[in-house]
């Protein structure tokens, strides 16, 4: 038996806006074991007061009550008792510029334990300048709270359903019978987490379109992310490295900077970009298994129009990535550095309007500073698209790759790694669209890796727009 209710009382017109709501959920089932609660309800009202002003400017005020039971032997007894109070407010445009800010008290309740609190805080400066091309924003959150320490578990989700084994290994796509999620355990930590990020977007247009100097743009994005059980909650709060890094009190620590750049954006033939990315991550949010994380990425990729329907393409990227992690007899995280530098170069031309071939080739070197494989692969990728009659469409793509792999005797080869020896993909799709809002397609897959067998993989999807 369930029961809902909600009330709400509201003014929505004019600087003061006041609301009022209650909300009751209720279920109960008569027949459920005794080892379990037998029905829950949960009750809770609040009030609200917001006001709305010319400029933009908006302010909120709220405060709401909750109360959580359940039935055991008959009788509700009380579960959870909490208070929560809200403030919010926005001050219009000013110069470009906008100021947010978010502030949430909430207080927990049990009969059997202690009061849990919760502070959260949020500000968020945006502006926009259009003379000088500049888009930023700056944000700030603050959270006091309990955090779940959480666990890996393997899970057994069917035969070629999951992506590892019985051990926690990876197995690849599809190949195994396993998966592995993160689960919650009974275990609480009383933690406080800050985090700051920049977003800033420059062009340089204003320098001159029709010039070099004046046709590229500049994206930048950071974070610094700290969930500590520090007692210095000051240093937490300005985002002091070593505290947020710490390697006792640390639950996580998160350092994110990734720098774009578009180059000669006034020239519609070329299409210039280069990209680097910087992460470093202290992971201790897991019951077993404490990692430390960093990741760095270079990119430059470039095209160029030949000719109208003839266009030649080009990437060149070296990623690293390294983890530390703590082994155990089911792990599926193991230690590696691996470095992999990849080069491609394609070809891509339209005899027609309706179809487009092209062909890729790629140079792609790995190495793991851990186990001390090494790798090189070479690959050929052909493709064809083809718009049909009727509304048909066809694809088809395959990449044959030849892998020659150093590994020493005994060692486990990184499961990121491709099998040594001959590797073959095909893909095949033919779609249908009867109309502008329904696309009905069908696609084949196959692959075979080194020594393995063929695998082969058969999709049929429809898609619906509305």
């Amino acid at each position: 038996e369930r029961q809902a209710q909600h009330h709400e009382l509201a003014w929505r017109l004019g600087a003061l806006q006041p609301s009022v709501t209650h909300d009751r959920r209720q279920w109960r089932d008569e027949a459920g074991p005794a080892a379990r609660a037998q029905g829950f309800r949960f009750e809770e009202s609040g009030a609200q007061l917001a006001g709305s002003h010319s400029g933009g400017a908006t302010w909120r005020v709220d405060f709401r009550r909750g109360l959580a039971d359940s039935l055991r032997e008959g009788t509700w007894r009380r579960e959870r008792d909490s208070r929560t109070a809200g403030l919010a407010a926005g001050t219009g445009s000013i110069a470009g510029m906008r100021l947010v800010g978010e502030g949430t008290w909430r207080q927990v309740e049990r009969p059997e334990g202690p009061a849990e609190t919760t502070r959260l805080a949020r500000l968020d400066l945006a502006g926009r300048w259009d003379r000088s091309a500049s888009d930023w924003s700056l944000g700030y959150r603050v959270d006091n709270s309990r955090t779940e320490v959480l666990d890996r578990q393997i899970v057994f989700v069917g035969e070629r359903q999951g992506d590892f084994n019985e051990n926690g290994d990876y197995v690849g796509e599809d190949q195994g019978a396993y998966d592995v999620i993160l689960a919650g355990t009974d275990s609480l930590v009383a933690t406080t987490s800050v985090r700051g990020d920049l977003r800033w977007r420059q062009g340089f247009a204003f320098l001159g379109r029709e010039e070099w100097y004046g046709g590229w743009s500049t994206q930048t994005v950071a974070s610094l992310e700290g969930r500590s059980t520090t007692d210095q909650v000051g240093r937490l709060l300005v985002l002091d490295p070593a505290v947020v890094f710490d390697n006792d009190a640390a639950v996580l620590g998160d350092l994110n900077f990734t720098q774009e750049i578009s180059l000669l954006e006034h020239e519609p033939r070329f299409d210039l970009r280069g990209r680097f990315g910087y992460r470093q991550t202290r992971d201790r949010q897991f019951a077993a298994h404490p990692e430390d994380r960093l990741d760095r990425r270079w990119q430059a990729t470039g095209s160029a129009n030949l000719t109208a329907r003839t266009t030649l393409r080009g990437r060149y990227a070296v990623d690293g990535e390294r983890r530390e992690s703590t082994e155990e007899e089911l792990s599926a995280r193991r230690s590696q550095d691996l470095t992999t530098r990849r080069l491609e170069l394609g070809w891509q031309v339209a005899p027609g309007p309706d179809l487009r071939v092209g062909l890729q080739g790629e140079r792609v070197t790995r190495s793991d500073a851990v186990s001390a494989v090494a790798q090189q692969e070479w690959a050929l990728r052909p493709s064809a698209r083809a718009r049909l009659r009727g509304g048909w469409s066809t694809l088809l793509e395959a990449r044959w790759s030849n892998v020659t792999s150093d590994e020493p005797a005994g060692v486990t080869r990184p499961y990121t790694f491709p099998y040594p020896g001959g590797n073959l993909e095909s893909t095949l799709r033919l779609s249908w669209e009867p109309s502008g809002y329904l696309t009905l397609s069908a696609s084949w897959f196959a692959r075979r890796q080194g020594e393995r067998g063929w695998q082969h993989d058969l999709r049929l999807e429809s898609t619906a727009r509305f």
